[in-house]
């Protein structure tokens, strides 16, 4: 008996078996269409040369009947050779547009889908079939396993043969004993033998319901393909909703590809380990064969009659030969040998099942891809769509830039100026933004439709926790609205005191003005407040309706003083030094009272007076315009001083304190200190 080869060797010698034959077939099925462009130039080339060689003898010819019939036959094969080239141009684009359909993706696809069957009834029945036989099988198992859960003991074995002239009743029950013996361990074998066939078969069903799974899986995969196929020659409606679920297929297809390829691998390493059981179950068997050749002929020599020999000392008691374990021991490989076929049987059909197994997963692997490729061509179709689409709103937003830019930086700095200017450019740009997105939202109504529906489960979370972000946005539109405060603008918000600067859609930033330095200039700190405040707080504008506000200054005379001609002083300072600043907040009042219809005051310059602790107060009521009030009352300051200053009769009060003085103590109280006076004693 020759060695026999290792497994691996076997299996490399397979593979390149099948690869050649592989290559064969492939050289086999491509030989006509590669052996016909081959007919068609040899045919050229011969037609070509016997072209050649008869204008050639054509021109040796001098008879005319002879020339006339070698000039039609030379006309007939340039006419022949004529159609082979055109054959062969049209052959050669033939080739050439199939070889471009073949690197479509689509194509590839089709190809692919046409090894797929496109029902699954003859795998469903297999299923079926496959079902019953598990169920039968498992419920054999369980009977062999109980048969050897219930298997009483083996009898037994005699300790002595009997001896020779033994009487022939006792003879025969030790030979009964024997061969029950034999029975019993044949029985015993055989169960566990069928228990580990039966364990077998239910792997081997096992694996080929496996192959059954992937079989049907892999025509269910087919079967979506060849609709994604069917719906791709359908126009689709271009939408971020079709992009997002034609990307969340693709990643999909990614995720199955890396399970399909750990698959693969996993049946490649049961594959390997089913071929290597396979052959060691079939070595198994030729040594069965050989130990039991062996061993008959072991038990065939042992039955043989011995020579005679002396009488042994005890002719009583003889001892038992070794052929009683033999036969034991050859029955219970005889019982193994018998179920060792059907075990080999099971594990070929393992093996089967892989390979089925493994053939269908490439197959699947091979559609995966094709199929990923072409996932792949439409997402890049369609991306390529929308970003046409997308073409139309992008130009008018570009356009509608260009004009905002011209009107901008031509027409609003004719009509506006500074913070009006910086106002109009804002709002320009806001309403550019606007007229953008509308137009946005007329291509792409459908994007907007679902994306609102996608965010209205969330909305009311994030209006709850953006509240104050949706109240400065809609803040914003009640100040540009309401114009209750515009750039340049003196507020006082929450304490806080500052010229607008700038009114943006959240916020506003102001200059802060007056703070720690005691007047009405800018401190050079700049102040972001949100707009939500105007919803919050009291907002004080200095210049809505007209920019003149109410000061005064207070100034309090002694008592010595001559009041009326305090008064008349006054009146007249506040009369000259506001002249031109009544005047202007007059006609500034006129238009509110025309805005508004109610007078707002009477703008005259007001003294009032009142009596106070250390004299008379005369407060003076003038007014200014809010960016000239420290100015202003400065120059009041310094009219009023000049004027005190030349008459001495009206004195300002001011707070006096008197110090009443004691003589000074002689002795030594004048450095000590008097003693305390003594309390009078209590009376009664």
């Amino acid at each position: 008996m020759g060695t026999p080869k290792p497994p691996r060797c076997r299996r490399a010698l397979r593979r390149a078996a099948a690869l050649l034959g592989g290559g064969l077939l492939a050289a086999l099925l491509a030989w006509p269409a590669a052996a016909q462009p081959a007919r068609d130039d040899a045919r050229a080339a011969r037609m070509q040369e016997r072209i050649d060689s008869l204008t050639a003898l054509l021109a040796e010819k001098t008879d005319p009947a002879e020339k006339e019939q070698l000039a039609r036959r030379l006309e007939s094969m340039k006419q022949e050779l004529a159609i082979v080239e055109q054959r062969q141009a049209i052959d050669s684009r033939e080739h050439a547009l199939q070889a471009q359909l073949q690197l479509q993706p689509r194509e590839q696809l089709r190809a692919v889908l046409q090894t797929v069957p496109s029902d699954t009834k003859d795998v469903t029945a297999r299923l079926s079939d496959l079902a019953t036989l598990r169920a039968q099988a498992t419920a054999e198992l369980a009977d062999l396993r109980h048969q050897l859960e219930e298997l009483p003991r083996p009898p037994a074995e005699p300790a002595a043969r009997p001896p020779a002239g033994a009487p022939a009743a006792v003879v025969d029950a030790a030979r009964a004993a024997a061969a029950a013996v034999r029975a019993a361990t044949a029985r015993r074998a055989a169960l566990e033998e069928g228990i580990s066939v039966k364990e077998e078969q239910l792997r081997s069903i096992a694996l080929q319901q496996e192959a059954a799974e992937v079989k049907s899986d892999l025509i269910a995969r087919a079967q979506t393909l060849r609709e994604k196929l069917r719906a791709a020659d359908v126009a689709v409606h271009l939408s971020l909703r079709g992009l997002y679920e034609q990307g969340l297929l693709l990643q999909g297809d990614s995720a199955s590809t890396r399970q399909l390829e750990g698959r693969r691998a996993n049946v490649e390493d049961n594959l390997r380990n089913a071929e290597a059981a396979v052959e060691l179950a079939r070595q198994k068997q030729e040594k069965y064969d050989e130990e039991l050749t062996l061993l008959e002929n072991r038990a065939a020599a042992a039955a043989a009659p011995a020579q005679p020999t002396a009488a042994p000392a005890s002719p009583t008691v003889v001892p038992p030969p070794r052929r009683a374990w033999l036969e034991r021991f050859i029955a219970s490989e005889n019982a193994r040998r018998a179920l060792s076929g059907k075990r080999l049987e099971f594990l070929g059909a393992q093996v089967k099942a892989l390979r089925e197994t493994r053939t269908d997963l490439e197959t699947q692997s091979r559609l995966t891809a094709a199929g990923h490729r072409f996932l792949q061509e439409q997402f890049r179709t369609l991306w390529l769509a929308y970003l046409q689409r997308l073409g139309v709103p992008l130009a008018v937003a570009v356009l509608l830039l260009l004009v905002y830019l011209a009107i901008s930086r031509l027409v609003l700095p004719r009509r506006y100026r500074r913070e009006e200017l910086f106002l109009a450019r804002r709002l320009g740009r806001y309403s550019t933004a606007l007229v953008a997105i509308v137009v946005a939202a007329v291509f792409l109504i459908e994007d907007i439709t679902t994306l609102a529906t996608t965010l209205g489960l969330v909305s009311a979370a994030l209006v709850i926790s953006l509240q104050d972000v949706c109240a400065s946005f809609f803040a914003w539109f009640v100040i540009m609205l309401g114009r209750k405060f515009t750039i340049g603008d003196r507020l006082e918000i929450d304490g806080v005191k500052g010229d607008v600067l700038d009114i943006q859609l959240l916020r506003t930033t102001l200059v802060e003005v007056n703070a720690w330095l005691g007047a009405d200039q800018p401190t050079g700190r700049i102040i972001v407040i949100p707009n939500n405040l105007v919803f919050k707080t009291k907002v004080f504008n200095y210049s809505h309706g007209h920019p003149f506000i109410w000061s005064k200054i207070e100034l309090t005379m002694t008592f010595a003083t001559p009041a009326s001609a305090a008064l008349a002083l006054f009146r007249k300072v506040l009369a000259e030094e506001t002249r031109e600043e009544f005047a202007e907040a007059r006609r500034a009042a006129a238009a509110l009272e025309r805005r508004y219809g109610v007078a707002d005051a009477e703008y005259e310059p007001r003294v009032h007076t009142r009596i106070a602790d250390s004299g008379i107060t005369f407060s003076l009521f003038y007014v200014t315009h809010y960016r000239q009030a420290s100015a202003v009352g400065n120059r009041i300051n310094r009219r009023l001083i000049a004027e005190l200053e030349q008459r001495r009769e009206l004195q300002l009060a001011y707070n006096t304190l008197s110090v009443l003085t004691a003589p000074a103590p002689a002795g030594p109280t004048a450095v000590l200190g008097a003693e305390p006076e003594e309390p009078p004693p209590a009376s009664g």
